[in-house]
């Protein structure tokens, strides 16, 4: 054994060595001497056996990689693409506070553009959703930091002879 790797977790405590083992998967039984707790950290960091995140870790690494996601470009928040993102939800009870006279304001800003497209498209939509056309609804929330989501669903076509 290496006696100049091994000193870096002699000096160790109990607790911190049994840490660096239950995070890489090593179990412990709590009976071990410091000196074997040791030697075991010693061949764990030897066979490369990489360390796992905690349940907190994991939550932090994916709420930082939506926020990754986005953009400033100028100023503007660029949303991502949503054929990129992957963890879509089913469940709606994450889903942004939406109300229609925000979902009006969006259609008629959008509606400037095209016309007067953007009310004609909500009451399609609403129609559609509300004769059951409108099926499996599911959500990407793309940051917490964000009131913005993306919403896809797939139609039954409506205009069956």
């Amino acid at each position: 054994m290496e006696p100049c790797k091994i000193a870096k977790f002699v000096t160790r405590t109990k607790e911190y060595l049994r840490s660096f083992l239950r995070t890489r998967g090593v179990p412990s039984d709590g009976s071990e001497s410091q000196k074997d707790l040791a030697e075991r950290c010693f061949w764990a960091e030897k066979l490369g056996l990489e360390r796992r995140h905690t349940d907190d870790e994991a939550a932090e690494e994916i709420a930082s990689s939506k926020c990754n996601k986005l953009i400033l470009d100028g100023g503007l928040i660029k949303l991502p693409r949503p054929e990129t993102l992957a963890e879509w939800e089913s469940s709606l009870s994450s889903l942004p506070d939406l109300t229609r006279s925000r979902m009006e304001t969006y259609i008629t800003s959008v509606g400037r553009k095209l016309g007067s497209k953007g009310s004609k498209t909500l009451g399609l939509g609403k129609g559609l959703y509300l004769s059951n056309h409108v099926t499996d609804v599911e959500f990407h929330g793309v940051s917490p930091n964000i009131n913005y989501c993306f919403v896809r669903a797939k139609m039954l076509n409506h205009q069956l002879a």
